[in-house]
């Protein structure tokens, strides 16, 4: 019952924050051959660094000179960001651009590769600033080499810094990597045992678990778990079975409280082994940490965020398309556009959010003859059509613009693109207007972003999730740490002071970390609730952390099992602490036995918002308002005739009644969202 009152306080905000279910399309990119994924999760964005099969195939073998890069932040519309890298950053370099894989460190992307398989398989390192580069040679030699086929390679770099590199086929081996990345210390190890491992080894760390992920015995994907990075392993099973293609190759990620498997195979090409396509599906672990068995879908995952289209959208960012390539953009600003546009071809881009209207289109184009137009339509080729945007005569890069309507809430969004013979034009970006907001300029001038004054009060956070959990706002403050998320069935009975929904303990923050959370009143008195839940170790004394508020160490050797009594048992621990001088309440997460974890975060100030006899919103007359004075309200909206309840003050919108609606306000009161509740 308590779980349905609280749905009801929050079923406005809910509704207003819920989102449809969309889907990917897969391959995920269709105007290029690419293989062998290499995700990469860089500053709330995810990187897909990928092999490059040559449209035309040369001596009917892999025919391979650069490597591609590709970004998402909605896991259904991928923005194409060239070439970073390719034969031509390593000198010594003769052929076979094969698997890459990049990793992070120290402000630097370190980008592993293999080259030279027909001279002799060498594995390279470059280096760049940022993940879209350009990659510059490291050193001006190969990395690591040991015996035939040093390919693959796969890097990771462990909770104490050290980092591992793991390659091979047939032969899987490893070395160690200095902390500058681009040298080796102590020696190679070779022949690792791996139950029917062929090549394409993916090495991660999650928890307490090592997974090393690989092509095994036909090329199905198969995995092995170890509780140390360098072994040994225990064979678990196949995520994948044998692809219709010669070869597959695994890159696993977990992304905004989400996991994903790439992989590749043969759809584009009518499985031709040598023109290949990259994948991705989304799964869940098990409670025990294991990988279910995957099967490949033409869907791939669900949409995880919207697209702003009143934002500037790069052509090149894509759901899926018919008949387009992309190329090096020599528009102001760089980057890629796209090319080879030609009469019937398309463009569609998934969850658009049109929010309440539209009322204008502009495209940025070049090289356009006498006959080309974009026609806007919704959810397929042949769906409600906003308009068609005459695009011609565009001799060099021009912004064209026309008038659209009828788009509203969230929708796929096709671009299609009708003419004359031949190409049509080169294609930028897009962007349309909001209906009942001035139509920008063809170079429009940014205006200043209102920063909105925080509200002080109560800050309720949502660790690892990237959406609201009820009234806890998505993830926020941190600062290092990863996110995991599960489905297992959480008991959160015993939260009787400090209520949280179940959700909130499907999604949490791991690894040593900290919350610097700002906006505070300096000196005053808060309460800091912490909660959690162990639903991944199912014994005592695997975890052991501490954790410190503004310096001060409130938990020592904590153990949440132990804490719990059991598994998948929440619990709530609460302190009082003092906004620093800087306004900021700072916590800290610090590793004992295994990665400490945290599923919510709630502060709120000791007195709480006052209120007076009479003040609309104290409905239980306690001398403050807060979420009890809102499940009250709600209660009595449903019949339940609440004890203690005085409805003379729960009319706080002065609507002339008592309602959901007063509840909702009295909610967002209590989490900050609104600082007045005199209407």
């Amino acid at each position: 019952m308590k779980k349905a009152i609280i749905f009801l306080s929050f079923l406005v905000l809910t509704m207003v924050f819920s989102t449809a279910i969309c889907f990917a399309d897969n391959p995920i990119v269709q105007t290029s051959f690419t293989a062998d994924p290499a995700p990469m999760v860089y500053q709330d964005r995810l990187y897909l660094y990928t092999s490059h099969d040559e449209d035309v195939t040369v001596g009917n073998f892999f025919t391979m000179n650069d490597w591609h890069l590709y970004s998402t932040v909605d896991m259904v519309n991928w923005t194409d960001h060239g070439t970073p890298a390719s034969l031509r950053t390593f000198s010594w370099s003769t052929d076979n651009a094969w698997a890459p894989q990049a990793v992070p460190r120290d402000g630097k992307i370190f980008l592993y590769v293999p080259i030279n398989n027909n001279t002799g398989a060498k594995i390279g390192v470059a280096v760049a600033d940022n993940p879209i580069g350009p990659f510059k040679d490291a050193i001006g030699r190969e990395i690591a080499q040991s015996g035939a086929m040093a390919i693959d390679p796969t890097v990771f770099i462990d909770n104490d810094g050290q980092a591992y590199l793991f390659w091979g086929n047939g032969n899987l081996r490893m070395v160690r990597l200095n902390s500058n990345m681009i040298s080796t210390t102590g020696s190679v190890t070779s022949n690792i045992p791996m139950q029917g491992f062929t090549e394409g080894p993916w090495f991660y760390r999650r928890g307490s678990l090592y997974y090393m992920a690989y092509a095994g015995s036909g090329e199905k994907l198969s995995y092995a778990t170890s509780n140390s990075p360098t072994g040994p392993w225990t064979f678990k099973g196949d995520i994948m079975g044998n692809p219709s293609i010669g070869t597959n190759h695994p890159g696993i990620v977990d992304y905004k409280g989400h996991s994903y498997l790439f992989y590749h195979n043969g759809a584009l090409s009518g499985n031709n082994s040598f023109k290949r396509s990259v994948c991705v599906e989304e799964f869940t672990y098990g409670a025990d940490g294991s990988i279910p068995r995957i099967t490949g879908t033409s869907k791939g995952p669900n949409a995880i965020a919207s697209l702003d289209p009143f934002e500037q959208v790069e052509a090149e960012t894509i759901a899926y398309s018919s008949g387009l390539k992309t190329e090096v953009c020599k528009d102001t600003g760089g980057g890629m556009n796209v090319t080879s546009i030609n009469n019937g071809d398309y463009i569609k881009v998934k969850d658009v959010d049109f929010q309440g209207g539209i009322s204008s289109f502009d495209a940025r184009v070049s090289s356009s003859g006498s006959n080309a137009k974009i026609e806007l339509r919704l959810d397929s080729q042949n769906g409600t059509l906003l308009g068609t945007c005459d695009v011609s005569g565009a001799s060099s890069w021009t912004t064209k613009t026309c008038t659209v309507s009828g788009a509203s809430g969230k929708h796929d969004l096709f671009l299609k693109f009708t003419g004359g013979s031949g190409e049509l034009f080169k294609f930028n970006w897009w962007k349309f207007t909001m209906d009942g907001t001035p139509g920008p300029t063809k170079e429009p001038t940014p205006e200043p972003t209102a920063v909105p004054t925080p509200l002080p009060g109560t800050v309720l956070i949502a660790c690892g999730s990237s959406t609201e959990v009820e009234f806890f706002q998505p993830d926020q403050y941190y600062s290092e740490g990863n996110t995991y998320n599960n489905t297992n069935t959480i008991d959160v009975s015993g939260l009787t002071t400090h209520p949280a929904p179940a959700e909130l303990f499907n999604n949490e923050r791991y690894g040593e970390m900290s919350y610097r959370i700002p906006d505070f009143t300096s000196g005053a008195s808060y309460e800091v609730t912490l909660y959690f839940a162990e639903t991944y170790l199912t014994e005592a004394g695997g975890r052991i952390f501490d954790v410190l508020i503004n310096g001060t160490e409130v938990l020592t050797g904590f153990d949440i099992y132990t804490s719990a009594g059991t598994q998948d048992k929440a619990i709530a621990e609460s302190f009082t602490t003092t906004a620093d001088e800087s306004g900021e309440i700072v916590i800290e997460f610090v590793a004992g036995t295994e990665n400490p974890k945290i599923n919510g975060i709630g502060i709120l100030p000791i007195a709480g918002p006052t209120a007076g006899p009479g003040i609309p919103g104290d409905v239980n007359e306690s001398g403050k308002v807060d979420i009890v004075d809102a499940l009250l309200i709600a209660q009595d909206y449903v019949g339940l005739d609440p004890s203690g309840y005085n409805a003379a003050y729960g009319d706080v919108n002065c609507s002339g009644k008592v309602d959901i609606v007063d509840a909702l306000l009295v909610a967002q009161y209590y989490v900050g969202l609104t600082s007045n509740l005199d209407c």
